[in-house]
């Protein structure tokens, strides 16, 4: 009897060892983005001599990284100084331009604006306002024709051809044969310069 006894808690302590072996520690230094899952097996262990049952538990984590789409953030600080000196550029339009075409045009605002002609040239100076977050480089393809008379509408396609002008812009433009230029101001980038000083984007043109 005393055996017997001898060897259960034999057993015993075999169970109890080999369950607390099985447990693995993980750090808890999980991220906001991360899920748990747990999952739990049961071990049944029956010894020889007797009818008596022992079940051992283990537990495994095991971390799981959620995917998450990220959207792209402006960066007010890191960009404050190329976006102040792209509002700067964008208040004044002065191009040279250098190819084929007849044209000449004016515009008081988007509300009253001629044109008539065409042309498709290169040109180089200050390119003007840009309307959205983009590089302004001091050369480029200027493709207009006309006739034109404000309000106008265009499509897409026409629109894309056609240089870029602010809403309430003031300047005028001229191609004779092989060169020609194109001059303008945009009060509103002025304003938008001012307010983009305390970090207000009036143009939504700041990266």
């Amino acid at each position: 009897m005393n055996k017997i006894k001898e060897i259960n808690a034999m057993w015993l302590t075999l169970g109890l060892l080999a369950g607390g072996a099985a447990q693995p520690t993980f750090a808890d230094s999980a991220s906001s983005d991360q899920s748990v899952t747990t999952q739990t097996t049961q071990t049944t262990q029956t010894t020889p001599t007797d009818r008596k049952t022992y079940t051992t538990t283990t537990q495994r984590t095991v971390t799981q990284r959620s995917q998450t789409d990220e959207t792209p953030r402006k960066h007010p600080i890191l960009m404050y100084i190329p976006n102040r000196i792209f509002d700067v550029l964008d208040i004044v339009r002065a191009r040279v331009r250098l190819g084929p075409g007849i044209s000449v045009g004016a515009r008081v605002t988007s509300i009253v604006t001629v044109f008539v002609g065409g042309h498709s040239t290169a040109y180089v100076g200050v390119p003007g306002p840009r309307g959205k977050p983009e590089v302004s480089l001091p050369f480029g393809l200027e493709d207009n024709s006309g006739p034109a008379l404000a309000p106008t509408k265009e499509g897409e396609e026409q629109a894309a051809k056609r240089p870029y002008y602010g809403p309430m812009e003031i300047g005028a433009e001229a191609q004779a044969v092989i060169v020609g230029v194109s001059v303008g101001v945009e009060p509103l980038e002025a304003m938008d310069l001012l307010a983009g000083i305390l970090f207000i984007d009036l143009k939504g043109d700041d990266f």
